[in-house]
């Protein structure tokens, strides 16, 4: 029923994402009773059932005498007692937690095959390994998420080249973000990033890249459509399969109300997503009192593992992505930018963005009259 289910599909469809395996369970039974009394949409017809590619239908609770089919079965424990009588009823004499001597052998079979197929696969990648030794080293990091020692150099000196001097022209924090992002993705080819149909507005496009479709998939502009939670999940997914991947995802600081679920997942399971959260200010805009995030930095600062940084001046913006890029886990990353102009501030760059905070004076003061 959730929104998220329309807008995966959809982009399942307009991607041509054809070994997507999707699988309906259909039980009938929501918390509240049958689903009948808010949803009699049919799940076989339509744009969204024809996602499905298996569609089957369940009984929840089966086996329970007192329980099965109803709605009482996923709000709660069936207890002691019920769970008694419905391995009774199932003729099911086992202790929780013991597999039955058949079910062990059988899963011992496929157990066996397995460990063939992966020793056949360590042989022949091996062999992949010694002839084409770079390729092999970018599969590893695809697949384990670490960064080769060339490419951390890499990202190093580019933000290094991209310091600035308090002489150099002001700039806003999400346009600084776009130039690091171009500069970033030319040698990071696994960044890919997208936004909520406010590309222009947040800067998160790469110029040298077009858009990714069913018929370009070598591209890294991935256009979502108004979809903020159906792009941060898919994203989630990503990150957690292919952990080599750099994914970020792009709205307004205020929408990020519309992918909230999604971001709380991302930090349970620590996928290290990096959020580029852009008109974070919250004095009057174009777009008024709707657009603008009051209780937003105070909420994300108290969410366990989100990474929150917003950064104040040039070199800041430029050491913010050097920080999410090489320490994306077990943190994810939201970076919260600005439209309006920033000077870079006259204080050492060596000291740490990590930190939090920068020194911009010592004073001599000994009894200092505010903090």
């Amino acid at each position: 029923m959730k929104g998220i289910a329309n807008e995966a599909c959809f982009l399942a469809g307009q991607w041509g994402l054809g070994k997507l395996i999707a699988f309906y369970n259909d039980t009938h039974i929501s918390i509240d009773g049958d689903t009948v009394i808010a949803f009699t949409e049919n799940g076989s017809s339509g744009s969204l059932g024809q996602a499905y590619s298996d569609q089957v239908t369940t009984t929840i609770g089966f086996g329970s005498p007192n329980k099965a089919n109803s709605s009482s079965v996923p709000g709660s424990a069936l207890g002691a007692k019920k769970v008694e009588a419905t391995k009774q009823n199932l003729a099911w004499p086992y202790e929780p937690f013991q597999v039955p001597e058949d079910v062990k052998k059988h899963w011992s079979c496929h157990v066996l095959e397995e460990v063939s197929l992966e020793a056949d696969w360590n042989t022949k990648f091996a062999e992949y390994e010694k002839k084409y030794p770079a390729k092999a080293a970018e599969l590893k990091s695809i697949i384990t998420g670490e960064l080769s020692a060339a490419l951390s150099i890499s990202i190093c000196f580019i933000i290094l080249r991209m310091t600035y001097t308090p002489e150099s022209p002001s700039d806003a924090s999400k346009n600084l973000s776009q130039q690091n992002l171009d500069a970033l993705a030319k040698v990071i080819p696994r960044l890919v990033g997208g936004s909520a149909d406010l590309v222009s507005s947040n800067m998160t496009s790469h110029k040298m890249f077009g858009g990714f479709q069913k018929d370009t998939l070598e591209e890294r502009n991935v256009h979502f459509g108004v979809r903020e939670h159906g792009m941060d999940d898919m994203f989630n997914g990503i990150s957690l399969y292919s952990p080599g991947f750099i994914p970020y995802s792009a709205t307004f600081f205020l929408f990020v109300d519309y992918m909230r679920g999604a971001m709380r997942i991302s930090t349970l399971s620590k996928a290290g997503d990096i959020y580029v959260m852009t008109h974070e200010f919250i004095r009057l805009g174009e777009g008024g009192p709707s657009h603008h995030p009051i209780e937003h930095l105070a909420s994300f600062r108290a969410m366990p593992n989100i990474l929150m940084l917003r950064p104040t001046n040039r070199n800041q913006s430029t050491s913010a992505y050097k920080v999410v890029v090489l320490n994306r886990k077990p943190h994810q990353s939201l970076l919260c930018l600005g439209k309006s102009f920033l000077n870079s501030l006259k204080f050492p760059l060596k000291e740490s963005k990590r930190e939090g905070a920068s020194s911009l004076k010592t004073l001599q003061a000994t009894n200092p009259r505010s903090f």
